[in-house]
């Protein structure tokens, strides 16, 4: 079912929204598709699972053995809110 994870996050971008990845590194202007809305390990703060729709990305959805969403290989990345924008 496709919900708003955090009401204090951008309404528009929820699980399973199409978006265009930008971390200005390896991957730039790369498409790929919500897949996890939430809080992590890595930091405080909220993260942005996305499946890339190319393998360029740094993991599978999980990190150090937790999945937050599964993806193939290389499909998955975390990245915060000002790295994503919506497709039109």
């Amino acid at each position: 079912s496709r919900q708003i994870i955090n009401d204090h996050e951008d309404e528009n971008f929820i699980d399973g929204s199409r978006v265009i990845v930008n971390t200005g590194h390896s991957i730039f202007n790369k498409p790929g598709t919500i897949r996890f809305i939430g809080e992590t390990f890595i930091s405080t703060g909220i993260w942005y699972g996305i499946e890339l729709d190319e393998a360029v990305g740094k993991n599978n959805g999980s990190l150090n053995g937790h999945f937050y969403f599964e993806c193939p290989n290389q499909h998955g990345i975390f990245v915060r809110r000002n790295k994503i924008h919506l497709m039109n």
